[in-house]
Parts: structure tokens; C-alpha cells; sequence
């Protein structure tokens, strides 16, 4: 990672992904009786960082997608969309290093 003044800072990362998954939250979920939010083609990546010089800085970043989302099972609700991005990047919280973790940086590579 490499702050504003462009010092290079090493870092503990943890790393969660997931790439073309479906997800729901809701009841009942897998049935006909499903009820709740439901999304396809998800994609998700999400970097927690911790400077090893100092742990109280800490960085977050997520970056996730979805191709449909929509609600069902709720009668008199028809609610969808289609590529849905959500990206959220959290500085540290000291105020005085801006670090910023960029994820068009990162390669990621997946095994199973």
C-alpha cells in the first residue's frame, strides 16, 4: 500500500472473495416459500489491512457487484435490479495518514 506522500507502508492483510455466487437473506430461502432478497452473479472482495508498524491503522475496502437482485416472495412488492456495484473504501482512522487500499490495483487469484 502506499500512502498520499507516496511512503510505501507494509501491511497484515486478510482477504475475502468470492467471484459469479448467488446469495439471499431472507426465509426459507432454496424453496418455494422463499421470502426475502435475492442475488445472482455476486462478486465480492473485501481487504482488511493493518499497518505492522503500528496496529491502530487500519484500512477496509470492498468492492462487490451483483448482476439481479430483486426481492421475492412478497406479495404486492415487484423490486429489481440489474448490475448493481457497490465500492467502499475506509481511510485510517488517525486523520493524519491518508492511506487508501485501491482495489483496481490488486490482482486476485482464486483457487478452490
Amino acid at each position: 500500500m502506499i500512502a498520499d506522500n507516496a511512503t510505501p507502508t507494509n501491511v497484515d492483510l486478510l482477504t475475502i472473495g468470492a467471484s459469479d455466487v448467488t446469495a439471499f437473506a431472507g426465509v426459507n430461502g432454496g424453496t418455494n416459500n422463499a421470502m426475502g432478497l435475492s442475488l445472482g452473479g455476486v462478486n465480492l472482495a473485501i481487504v482488511m489491512a493493518t499497518s505492522k508498524a503500528d496496529s491502530s491503522l487500519q484500512w477496509t475496502a470492498l468492492k462487490a457487484g451483483a448482476a439481479n437482485v430483486a426481492f421475492v416472495g412478497i406479495d404486492g412488492l415487484t423490486m429489481a435490479a440489474a448490475d448493481l456495484t457497490v465500492d467502499i473504501s475506509r481511510p485510517d482512522k488517525s486523520g493524519n495518514r491518508r492511506v487508501r487500499i485501491d482495489l483496481r490495483t490488486f490482482v486476485w487469484r482464486m483457487s478452490r
